[in-house]
């Protein structure tokens, strides 16, 4: 484990991008010292392209027409 960081709560909401522009850019500099934090952002990138693709195929079903029976 690479310790504990404050910071690393910060890591899903700017893998999701819901930082805003200052935020972002404090945390990209964040990451770039802290061990804690990239390992947190590493851990959770698998969990965050998953639900990314999961809402996409979502998106796609709910956009196709009712097929006629």
């Amino acid at each position: 484990m690479a310790g504990f960081c404050p910071l690393g709560i910060s890591a899903a909401a700017y893998l999701i991008g819901i930082l805003d522009e200052i935020e972002r850019a404090g945390f990209e500099r964040h990451l770039r010292f802290c061990r804690s934090c990239r390992q947190e952002a590493d851990d959770l990138t698998p969990v965050v392209r998953l639900l990314q693709a999961m809402k996409a195929d979502m998106t796609t079903k709910k956009r196709r027409p009712a097929r006629s029976p």
